[in-house]
């Protein structure tokens, strides 16, 4: 009951959510998206109590806890930022 109510309070629970759901539901509050940029990451396990509109300490605890690294990208065509998350080993960047 209280991960369900969580967003009342402005919070995000995880509990071994995959990193897509929880992506999915830090989209839902912030205008600058987060984006999955490696497929082999999408379906980690993530668990922690986060602020839904704090996706920088989502990113800082992503990559200190599951070395997923945060890119923060700006769109040449005047688009919203958007965070590209990426395993520690993708090198596409």
């Amino acid at each position: 009951m209280t991960r369900r109510l969580a967003w009342q309070h402005g919070q995000v629970i995880l509990i071994g959510d995959s990193l897509r759901d929880a992506v999915a539901e830090f989209n839902r509050y912030n205008s600058r998206q987060l984006v999955i940029g490696d497929d082999s990451i999408a379906n980690r396990p993530i668990g922690g109590i986060f602020y839904a509109t704090e996706i920088d300490t989502f990113a800082r605890s992503l990559n200190q806890r599951f070395h997923i690294r945060a890119v923060r990208v700006r769109p040449a065509s005047g688009a919203a930022d958007v965070t590209m998350l990426v395993g520690e080993n993708f090198s596409g960047l």
